[in-house]
């Protein structure tokens, strides 16, 4: 094993523009990088045969601080994050300081596969770099752990690569695994608030009220839903999607409706609660 700790990483608690019909949940959270660890399926630095003699997979260790650097760039990625090295304890001590019972989450990562793999090809020689990481997340307080999700990547070249070229790659496609994790587990929530273009009775856009402020590009997709209210729950329907077309300003900009326009146009009429959310 190898363990590698002490990075840490701090969603601070702040407070956005809430819009109270329905009620938008935009703090963003406490979480902690605990450990990450590498689990050698075989033995490190030995080269596993595949069934066709020309291909050979190596597991290597070497490999795993450009992966740690990966997985904390996705980390810092998330719209609702912000990367803090910090001691678990001392972050404690200022949240308890402060008054802040936002809750802790605490994210390991271990790593079950991490290397090269080559073939032969015609005297040729075509690298795959190849990484499996399994991220854990737990509530520090309940000592729970919430998810736990698994990432396995490869890039295969066929062209002029090195082995570390090739590992390096797929260490990326792990970088935005993670960062689409922490996005779908923290999305950010937003309201229409104002109807555009209308076209045989379905809606062509609407204007949103998050944009710059949340990091939203141009050429972002979103779920739209309609909420009720059941027992003093909010109940979520996806009714529609829409796409960022032009970013506005801060808090404004205009998107193109791309499904379900008839639904959407119907909800906003009716005066339906309407939320945007963007993963």
């Amino acid at each position: 094993f190898l363990v590698m700790t002490g990075l840490l990483l701090l969603l601070s608690m702040a407070s956005v523009a809430q819009n109270p019909a329905p009620q938008l949940d935009n703090s963003k959270k406490n979480l902690v990088l605990g450990s990450v660890k590498f689990v050698a399926s075989t033995s490190l630095g030995t080269a596993i045969v595949e069934a066709l003699a020309n291909e050979v997979s190596i597991q290597d260790k070497s490999y795993m601080p450009a992966l740690q650097a990966g997985i904390l760039r996705g980390l810092t990625y998330g719209r609702r994050t912000m990367l803090k090295e910090v001691p678990l304890a001392q972050l404690k001590d200022e949240l308890a300081a402060a008054g802040d019972d936002t809750p802790i989450y605490e994210i390991s990562a271990t790593v079950s596969s991490l290397g090269t793999r080559f073939e032969l090809k015609k005297d040729n020689k075509y690298y795959t770099g190849f990484a499996s990481v399994t991220l854990t997340m737990k509530d520090v307080k309940t000592n729970e752990i919430v998810t736990s999700p698994k990432f396995a990547e490869q890039y295969t070249s066929y062209g002029i690569i090195t082995a570390e070229g090739a590992v390096n790659q797929a260490i990326e496609y792990i970088t935005a695994d993670v960062a689409r994790f922490l996005n779908n587990t923290f999305p950010v929530s937003g309201s229409i608030i104002e109807p555009g273009g209308v076209k045989k009775d379905k809606q062509k856009e609407v204007y949103i009220d998050i944009a710059k402020n949340w990091g939203i590009p141009k050429g972002e997709t979103m779920a739209v839903y309609s909420v009720k209210t059941i027992a003093g729950r909010d109940a979520r329907t996806k009714i529609s999607a829409i796409k960022v077309e032009e970013v506005m300003g801060d808090d404004v900009a205009r998107c193109k409706v791309t499904k379900g326009g008839d639904k959407l146009k119907e909800a906003l009429d009716n005066g339906e609660k309407v939320v945007v959310v963007c993963y």
